[in-house]
């Protein structure tokens, strides 16, 4: 964020882009863990297809987790 931008905003803005910025790092943290277990399990997957399920589940919480990460950083985010 600009400076100039950033040093005209409220305390209480400052306050929100902060816990945005926290909550964003926690998806992004959260994500990373969540696609190297994927990763694991696609593997695993091969050798035993119920697995299958619990992949194509992974896949849909690293969904919800990249929507909720647009909303933040998305056009129109605060």
């Amino acid at each position: 964020m600009n400076s100039l931008v950033f040093d005209a905003m409220s305390s209480a803005a400052k306050s929100n882009n902060r816990r945005l910025m926290y909550i964003n790092t926690s998806i992004v943290k959260a994500t990373t863990i969540l696609v190297k277990t994927v990763d694991n399990m696609s593997k695993m997957e091969t050798e035993n297809p119920k697995y299958k399920e619990v992949v194509d589940n992974c896949f849909s919480s690293l969904a919800l987790l990249g929507h909720a990460n647009r909303q933040i950083n998305g056009p129109g985010a605060t």
